[in-house]
């Protein structure tokens, strides 16, 4: 059944589809997913001193954060080291930025990781951050 009223955040997560199973990153925090559309420049001599544009290219992003476990690849999350992995190798990751409750909206898209941040602060909690840009089109669906 989809959630009713506005959303608590911390269900909303961003998610690596692995083999059709939705896999949480481990450990969020904090996640957020960004639409853009260009913007292309059509001013011209006709334009009366006002700046025109034109749509042009959609595209999406998104960013996370999360707590550092060195041991957190237990199969039911998707760990700092298997996100370090696949940017290394140059893997495209399929993401999902969802709630995963059936009946409510979820985004999906192919990204690649273009950040990975690991942080070691004194006297906290060790964290990690990341950027995925989706590359392609991006689908609006609903949790089956």
């Amino acid at each position: 059944m989809a959630t009713a009223g506005i959303i608590n955040g911390t269900n909303l997560a961003l998610f690596v589809d692995v083999s059709g199973t939705l896999t949480k990153i481990a450990n969020l925090v904090s996640n957020d997913l960004t639409f853009t559309k260009d913007l292309i420049e059509t001013t011209s001599k006709s334009s009366a001193g006002s700046k025109e544009f034109m749509y042009g290219h959609f595209g999406a992003s998104g960013s996370f954060e999360g707590r550092f476990e060195d041991d957190s690849v237990s199969g039911t999350e998707y760990s700092f080291e298997q996100l370090f992995d696949a940017q290394v190798a140059g893997t495209s990751l399929t993401v999902v930025f969802t709630t995963n409750t059936t009946g409510d909206l979820k985004f999906e898209g192919t990204a690649l990781l273009s950040s990975l941040s690991l942080s070691s602060p004194d006297n906290d909690a060790a964290s990690f951050s990341g950027d995925v840009t989706i590359s392609g089109a991006i689908t609006k669906g609903t949790v089956a």
